[in-house]
């Protein structure tokens, strides 16, 4: 990753906090457009639904004791995450991963489209070949220097999609299960799994 830092460095040129990124899905959606692709009617409803999943887990969504802990542990950190907002999967997580982030420090989180920035995508492809989302890179507050990254999704909710592929079963109900995952699971896996990488710094 000798070019990690030059690469970064053009993707955040045109980054979104939290809140603005939340606006720019929104904005996007009120006037029947996507964050990219081509704004379907499916693609549509997903960011309709996702608008409404981030609403939701912001709100609801509590960071753990182990959490707190091992974010007072960990050495200064930001986060960056690749993401669209037609992503189910990023819908669920990124909330959470902004309050990590909020409580760690003042910098905020950085989130990055990911069609906009496939250089930057390209370098964190999930089994080296998928462009999966979302992706997060923890990265040190002073230098920029790549800590770890994590994603597409907790292992329990890749699980639930795996066994459902391999039965055969339709997408738009492995998606409903996926979903049902995450409602149920209050992003405590998602939390475990960002505490065991913290500890890792």
């Amino acid at each position: 990753m000798s070019d990690f830092k030059t690469i970064l460095n053009t993707a955040l040129a045109n980054s979104y906090q939290y809140e603005s990124y939340v606006n720019r899905v929104s904005e996007l959606f009120s006037n029947n457009q996507i964050t990219s692709g081509e704004p379907t009617e499916d693609m549509l409803h997903y960011t309709k639904m996702n608008l409404a999943r981030m609403n939701r887990v912001n709100k609801q969504a509590v960071l753990s004791l182990e959490m707190l802990t091992a974010i007072e542990a960990a050495p200064p950190f930001y986060f960056v995450v690749i993401s669209e907002g037609w992503c189910g999967d990023a819908a669920q997580i990124i909330p959470i991963i902004n309050k990590i982030n909020a409580a760690k420090n003042s910098q905020p989180m950085q989130i990055v489209l990911r069609d906009e920035n496939l250089p930057l995508m390209d370098l964190f492809l999930t089994n080296g070949k998928s462009r999966s989302i979302p992706i997060v890179l923890c990265l040190d507050n002073q230098s920029n220097e790549l800590l770890w990254h994590w994603g597409p999704r907790p292992v329990g909710a890749q699980e639930v999609l795996d066994t459902l592929k391999a039965q055969g079963v339709d997408m738009e109900v492995q998606k409903e299960a996926l979903h049902k995952w995450y409602a149920d699971d209050k992003t405590i896996n998602t939390q475990n799994e960002i505490i065991e990488k913290l500890k890792s710094c």
